[in-house]
């Protein structure tokens, strides 16, 4: 055998792991692309999931700020009528004598 029969036999050997390397990249970049295209459709998911949950907390912001607004409204509306419910018993107490009055409470107490 010649040396160049064995530079030869050497240079195909060496192609032949040259193409296995390429192979087994090969192999990998595809499993690559596979977890790289799972991982994009996670995100995708997650991105639509919090789309979705950001529209639910933008509607209880908007609920609870009308609830706030309705208490509120209701409480000036009570206090508006105690202070007019104090006013028409100062009034009445005014009409009837403050002495009327307290003759009526201790009618009212039992003995």
């Amino acid at each position: 055998m010649s040396d160049t029969d064995k530079i030869l036999k050497q240079i195909l050997k060496s192609q032949e792991q040259f193409q296995k390397s390429q192979e087994k990249i090969q192999e990998d970049i595809g499993l690559i692309k596979t977890q790289q295209k799972e991982h994009g459709e996670i995100l995708s998911a997650l991105k639509s999931a919090s789309e979705f949950h950001k529209a639910d907390v933008d509607n209880l912001t908007h609920q609870i700020a009308e609830t706030q607004g309705t208490v509120k409204n209701m409480s000036d509306k009570m206090d508006k009528n105690f202070s007019d419910l104090n006013e028409t018993n100062k009034s009445l107490l005014e009409m009837y004598g403050t002495h009327e009055a307290e003759i009526r409470t201790l009618r009212r107490k039992p003995v």
